[in-house]
């Protein structure tokens, strides 16, 4: 027979991880609602050189015409939709090296292209700016649906 003090330790430990893993969604939402304001105090605070630098990229970003890389990474993120994809997603669908995805995100960002949504606390997924979508539907990267094609449906 177990000792009672084992048993008492053993039932102890088994509620603790009952609360955590019951309070887990509450602690999602949490650091969501912390981070969203800690982004807010960061935009409101005075632009550095670097927020210049990114706002000069995003204004020119019709001088740069895209790579073809650029290109399909932008393609299939709009093609995700409003959920966004994430870089392992990229990564697998693209068959592109983690490096180069990596690099492709950092200058479609540079340009204004992409934003970055951090929903959980362990999770990046990548979306459209409205200057993206701008883009993605000036240059056909995504699908149109005209009246006529859904009356034919």
């Amino acid at each position: 027979m177990p000792n009672d003090l084992s048993l008492e330790i053993l039932f102890l430990l088994f509620l603790g991880l009952f609360v955590l893993l019951g309070s887990s969604p509450v602690l999602h939402r949490l650091i969501a609602l912390v981070g969203k304001f800690m982004r807010g105090a960061r935009s409101s605070q005075g632009k550095g050189i670097q927020d210049e630098q990114d706002e000069l990229n995003r204004r020119n970003w019709k001088d740069s015409p895209l790579n073809d890389h650029e290109i399909m990474v932008l393609r299939k993120i709009a093609l995700a939709g409003g959920k966004g994809m994430s870089r392992s997603a990229l990564v697998a669908s693209l068959y592109f090296q983690p490096a180069v995805v990596d690099k492709i995100l950092g200058s479609l960002s540079g340009k204004g292209l992409i934003r970055l949504l951090r929903p959980y606390l362990f999770g990046e997924r990548f979306l459209l700016s409205p200057t993206g979508q701008e883009y993605a539907i000036e240059h056909d990267l995504v699908p149109r649906v005209s009246q006529a094609s859904l009356r034919k449906g």
